[in-house]
């Protein structure tokens, strides 16, 4: 057989990030985020995770903590962000998240997490919780992305390429 057969949760699923020991795919629709997780690719389990509105669009795994980040639909339909954070000693902790603080994307490297903040900015983090605003020209990131080469972050901007090791300080 070349392939096999599987209903999702509900809603979409967005991004898959490998961990330490196990694949987390992410996803939802507006009413129920969705989180799914495999130790073998092959047969998935539906995480134990707070109910919410809203979906997941982006996660990254690192230090033993993972980060995904999202949407969250409120009164009139207007997005506001949402991030899960698990640790093994926590389990899972959901954050509702201002529309200045709405995460677009999330990278981990170099020991930080590192992302987009929608409309314009980049936000770090070393332990998924509590975030950073770093100083960057907000014309220029604006609906930036991020992805880390294994020795140093590479932002997608509207002027082209930065790259930052410690995912502060930016440059061309």
């Amino acid at each position: 057989q070349t392939g096999f057969s599987w209903s999702p949760p509900h809603g979409y699923l967005r991004a898959v990030i490998a961990t330490d020991d196990s694949v987390v795919a992410i996803g939802g629709a507006h009413d129920e985020v969705a989180i799914v997780t495999s130790c073998d690719g092959t047969t998935w389990t539906s995480a134990d995770v707070p109910a919410h509105s809203g979906e997941l669009m982006r996660g990254a795994f690192g230090a033993g903590i993972f980060v995904a980040v999202g949407d969250d639909y409120g009164p009139g339909e207007t997005a506001r962000g949402l991030r899960y954070v698990h640790t093994r000693s926590q389990g899972w902790q959901v954050s509702e998240l201002s529309q200045e603080e709405r995460l677009l994307d999330v990278i981990y490297g170099n020991g930080v997490f590192v992302g987009t903040q929608w409309p314009a900015g980049i936000r770090a983090s070393r332990d998924g919780l509590r975030w950073d605003s770093v100083p960057v020209d907000t014309d220029e990131f604006y609906e930036a992305r991020v992805f880390f080469d294994g020795d140093r972050f590479i932002a997608y901007t509207r002027r082209g390429l930065r790259t930052s090791k410690d995912g502060s300080t930016w440059s061309t």
